[in-house]
C-alpha cells in the first residue's frame, strides 16, 4: 500500500497597510525605513520603543509605539511624533529581554535598531536591550499624537 504525503501548506504570506511603497519590503529594509501612506518618511532607527502591547485573545496581536527623538521628527509628523505598528494574526517565537538595560519609564536603551521582515511573514524588532522574533498575518502602520491614542 502506498504512503500518502501530508498536503503541502503554502507560507503564510504577511499583507501591510499604512505605508505607501510596499515594494521596499522586499528590498530588505522590512518596516525598519517606510513612506506612510500620508507621505511621511519613516526611518524606525530615529525612534525609541515606549509601548509593546501583546494579546492573546479573541485573536494574537502585537501592538509596537515608538516614539521620534524630537530632533529627529520627520517633515509632515510634527503632530503625530509616535509611531503605532499593529500587527495582527501574530505567532511570537522568542523574547528576550535585558532587564537591566531596558526601562521605559526611563526611556533608556529602547532605540529602536531594527524592524526587519523576511518574505513571508516573519518580522524581528530589536533594540538594545529587547529582541522579539514574530510571525504576523498582517501589518498596519499609522502615526499618533502620542501613544495613548
Amino acid at each position: 500500500m502506498a504512503v500518502t504525503p501530508p498536503p503541502t501548506v503554502p507560507a503564510r504570506v504577511a499583507t501591510f497597510s499604512g505605508v505607501s511603497r510596499e515594494e521596499v519590503l522586499g528590498y530588505g529594509t522590512g518596516l525598519y525605513e517606510v513612506v506612510s501612506d500620508g507621505g511621511v518618511h519613516i526611518t524606525l532607527h530615529e525612534t525609541e520603543l515606549v509601548r509593546l502591547d501583546l494579546a492573546a485573545a479573541p485573536r494574537a496581536e502585537l501592538t509596537v509605539w515608538c516614539r521620534f527623538d524630537p530632533d529627529w521628527v520627520p517633515a509632515g509628523a510634527e503632530a503625530t511624533p509616535v509611531v503605532r505598528l499593529h500587527f495582527t494574526d501574530v505567532v511570537v517565537e522568542s523574547i528576550e529581554v535585558d532587564e537591566e538595560g531596558w526601562n521605559p519609564a526611563l526611556r533608556s536603551d529602547g532605540q529602536v535598531r531594527l524592524m526587519d521582515y523576511a518574505p513571508g511573514d516573519w518580522f524581528r524588532l530589536q533594540t538594545a536591550a529587547l529582541v522579539v522574533n514574530f510571525r504576523a498575518g498582517h501589518a498596519d502602520l499609522s502615526l499618533h499624537a502620542s501613544e495613548l491614542d
